[in-house]
């Protein structure tokens, strides 16, 4: 045997001799945890954690200390809780999540780690169609028509979409408030959210000024379809700010209200009651991922609002927007390197405390909405809470 064989069968032996199987047992000697490590120590292999009846915890698979494969936690009932799948360590695949019952929670896709697609294009379909037949609750309210719901149901399928808490229900309090505001334009045959008293006795007045000042006004929309309209915002008086869009797709909203006279409509919007916070880095729309073409049109600007608590105030002289045709690239990130940018016909920075402040509103000149369209945004000169830059970058696939 040569020098190269012997030091061949000598490194083998070695390396076999420190690698590892590590068993933990619960208290009533069945297994807890179970898996190998490499040489350097590094889990490698097969690792299984299990529940004291001996039904499985966690399965997942190491290769030299990082995850690989699929990793998949389980209820104690033995259904999968969690299936995500991992490539060298980062998760690349489908993220799948269900309830004891095998119900989907969340369906979602991630490539080398990063969420590209909030929602997939399964998930999304069902979803907008249970959030379509959910009726909210409500009180005993002569206003919580079938007109009230469906208003409240369509508000609930846009910030669906946008990926935010679609649960928001009727108040009794914000649907009178909201019909007091609509009558009170009625009678100045106008929209105005702060208006004079036309004439109406105080505390009628009252009551109609609060609704005016708390809530989206429309004119000319039934009410049902006014969330549409309210997240068009793209005329020429809303472009700069979106703001009805931002109210309507407020993480914080938990409750609001519909209401309506003779062509004017209102919806109470300056709700903030939802009782935990709402995890995000920004809420835009169209929205990132999959976004349904039904609800959105090719005029429509285009918004994004940065989280607050990591992003600092956008300086409009500073950030620049760019939107690239992907065609049918499925290359994540997008290479835009010698690629031109769509011309924006449109570009603003609103800094109002509507919904979330730290808004950019851009359009651009030329799209498509068809399905299977997609779209890459860049969006430079964003900092974060620290000052250093942040990369903001995200797909738009009408779907």
């Amino acid at each position: 045997m040569n020098f190269l064989k012997t030091l061949l069968l000598t490194y083998i032996v070695s390396t076999s001799l420190h690698a590892e199987k590590i068993t933990k047992t619960h208290a009533n000697g069945k297994p807890k945890l179970v898996y190998s490590t490499n040489p350097q120590g590094q889990k490698h292999g097969k690792y299984t954690s299990y529940y004291e009846n001996g039904r499985p915890k966690l399965q997942c698979t190491y290769v030299n200390g990082k995850r690989h494969g699929a990793y998949m936690t389980f209820h104690e009932n033995n259904r999968i809780h969690e299936r995500i799948m991992f490539r060298d360590g980062l998760i690349h695949g489908q993220v799948q999540v269900k309830t004891d019952k095998g119900i989907i929670t969340k369906d979602t896709h991630y490539t080398k780690g990063i969420n590209y697609y909030p929602i997939s294009k399964a998930f999304m379909k069902s979803g907008l169609q249970k959030v379509l037949k959910t009726k909210p609750k409500k009180g005993d309210l002569k206003h919580a028509s079938s007109k009230n719901i469906k208003a409240v149901q369509l508000l609930n399928a846009y910030r669906f979409i946008c990926g935010v808490p679609a649960d928001v229900e009727l108040k009794d309090e914000y649907s009178e408030y909201a019909a007091a505001g609509a009558a009170l334009c009625a009678k100045i045959n106008r929209l105005d959210h702060t208006p004079k008293n036309p004439g109406l006795p105080e505390e009628e007045y009252k009551k109609g000024y609060h609704g005016t000042s708390h809530s989206n006004l429309s004119m000319g929309t039934a009410m049902e379809l006014t969330p549409s309209a309210y997240m068009d915002d793209s005329d020429k008086s809303n472009i700069s700010r979106v703001g009805h869009r931002r109210w309507c797709i407020n993480p914080a909203m938990k409750y609001s209200g519909f209401g309506a006279k003779g062509k004017y409509s209102a919806m109470y919007s300056f709700d903030r009651a939802r009782p935990s916070a709402f995890e995000y880095n920004f809420i835009s729309f169209p929205a990132r991922g999959y976004m349904p073409s039904k609800y959105f049109k090719a005029s429509y600007a285009w918004s994004l609002s940065l989280n607050p608590s990591k992003y600092s105030k956008p300086n409009k002289a500073s950030i620049k927007v760019h939107i690239y045709s992907m065609g049918k690239s499925s290359t994540l990130p997008f290479k835009t390197t010698g690629k031109e940018p769509l011309k924006l016909n449109y570009f603003n920075v609103n800094l109002d405390g509507i919904g979330i402040p730290n808004c950019i509103i851009f359009r651009p000149d030329k799209i498509s909405t068809k399905r299977g369209s997609k779209y890459w945004v860049e969006i430079l000169g964003v900092k974060g809470r620290d000052g250093k830059s942040a990369k903001v970058e995200y797909v738009v696939e009408f779907s």
